[in-house]
């Protein structure tokens, strides 16, 4: 009986460690994607990274955030299954800034709030949002039809970029 609950335990403990990261079907090979985000001479943290391939890539979601060195390691997802690295292809480069603010409510503060109290709130949170966003960064890098920031990824070498924002304003 001891040798059955010990088989068990041992079942679910390696379903729970590898049954949730099965690659799943339809998702590509991935190579090397690091892009480093520099404003002049210092590193931009919390700036995230969205790459849009030129092709069709279904439901692929292509992202990184800039750590506070500036570094962002992308990574390609389905799904809930996620790997560092970008697909082969072409693709375009979004940056958004994560904006820091100085005060924000927690939620539970936001809970107790009324309605329209809340609404105001989170009305006044999005433009606060939007400002901070305008300034971060230029608005060129800040929409895939405008973007200039195109590259290839063509071999398991992969890309490695910096793009130093002072080179868009």
């Amino acid at each position: 009986m001891l040798r059955i609950i010990f088989v068990l335990l041992l079942s679910v403990i390696l379903f729970n460690q590898t049954g949730c990261n099965f690659k799943p079907s339809g998702f590509p090979d991935v190579y090397p994607c690091q892009i480093t985000v520099l404003n002049g001479e210092e590193p931009e943290k919390d700036v995230r990274i969205i790459l849009y391939p030129s092709s069709a890539s279904g439901s692929l979601l292509i992202r990184g955030q800039t750590d506070t060195v500036g570094s962002a390691v992308i990574t390609t997802s389905l799904h809930k299954f996620s790997k560092e690295g970008v697909p082969k292809g072409e693709y375009t480069a979004v940056f958004e800034k994560i904006p820091e603010f100085e005060f924000s409510l927690s939620k539970k503060e936001i809970d107790e709030m009324k309605r329209v109290q809340r609404d105001a709130y989170y009305k006044e949170q999005g433009k606060k949002r939007h400002e901070l966003q305008e300034k971060a960064l230029p608005a060129l890098l800040q929409k895939r039809d405008s973007s200039p920031i195109k590259f290839e990824v063509k071999d398991e070498t992969g890309v490695t970029l910096n793009i130093n924002l002072k080179d868009y304003s």
